[in-house]
């Protein structure tokens, strides 16, 4: 009974730390948001080695561990869009129709579907297919996937709303489309 509860208090605390994470990622930087959440990860990891009591495990792997790896997987997630965000930014931008048409299916699929079916389809599904991945990994994938595809509309829609002097103006100086 107590075990179930931990896991759902650490669920629950996974859940609800992502926008405390991203406070803090702005606050202090994505390295000490991590560091910090490895901290408390590392903490209930080492804590519950002690452990004598039934509500220790609830403090231990439902509090901290549900606090430390929710950190963590939106710290994670959060670089690994910001990466693939500026991926498909760049693939949707392509002349090549055979590139950016599927580039931009992809993107409106993702951003067309919600999160929480992504994570179910990437932590339930894809083991049916040979594709096993531990729950952190999933939630990282899942978070950064889907949160990529924004981050390339921003980025698109940034680098498409530069005015076309800029563009001229960098052409007359000898950069290439790349370089601008």
């Amino acid at each position: 009974d107590i075990i179930s509860l931990a896991a759902g208090v650490g669920i629950l605390l996974y859940g609800l730390t992502g926008p405390f994470a991203a406070a803090l990622m702005e606050r202090i930087g994505l390295r000490r948001t991590l560091l910090a959440a490895l901290v408390v990860m590392s903490g209930s990891t080492a804590l519950s080695l002690l452990m004598t009591k039934p509500w220790h495990l609830f403090v231990t792997w439902g509090v901290f561990s549900g606090i430390g790896s929710g950190a963590v997987a939106s710290v994670l997630g959060a670089i690994v869009a910001a990466v693939v965000g500026m991926v498909f930014a760049v693939l949707r931008r392509s002349p090549l129709a055979v590139i950016s048409k599927p580039t931009g299916f992809v993107v409106e699929f993702i951003r067309g579907t919600p999160l929480l079916v992504q994570l179910y389809f990437i932590f339930y599904v894809l083991p049916d297919f040979g594709i096993r991945l531990p729950a952190l990994v999933a939630g990282v994938i899942g978070l950064g996937l889907h949160y990529g595809t924004y981050a390339a509309e921003v980025y698109r829609s940034g680098i498409e709303n530069v005015p076309r002097g800029q563009w001229e103006a960098a052409k007359a100086a000898n950069l290439t489309e790349r370089q601008t």
